[in-house]
């Protein structure tokens, strides 16, 4: 259970997030960029290293030490094949 005092206001966290309508904007605003080719095309040379999640501690240790972009881990084989 979170301990706001001693979890939060003790070490001084920030916490931020979003509430209200204007998250559904966001989202509509979001999917109208993504869908521009170009835009998803330049954003796919982002993603540096495509795993299955049993190889998850490889991939925390690509994050820990710098050497990669964007982990995407997978739960099918079949669907990291697809996406290579």
């Amino acid at each position: 259970m979170l301990d706001i005092a001693n979890d939060i206001v003790a070490r001084e966290i920030s916490l931020c997030g979003v509430v209200g309508r204007k998250i559904f904007e966001t989202w509509n605003q979001s999917i109208n960029f993504l869908s521009n080719p170009s835009i998803l095309q330049d954003l796919s040379t982002l993603v540096t290293h495509k795993l299955m999640f049993e190889d998850f501690e490889q991939g925390f240790d690509l994050m820990l030490t710098r050497q990669c972009g964007k982990v995407l881990l997978f739960l099918n084989a079949d669907e990291l094949r697809e996406s290579q």
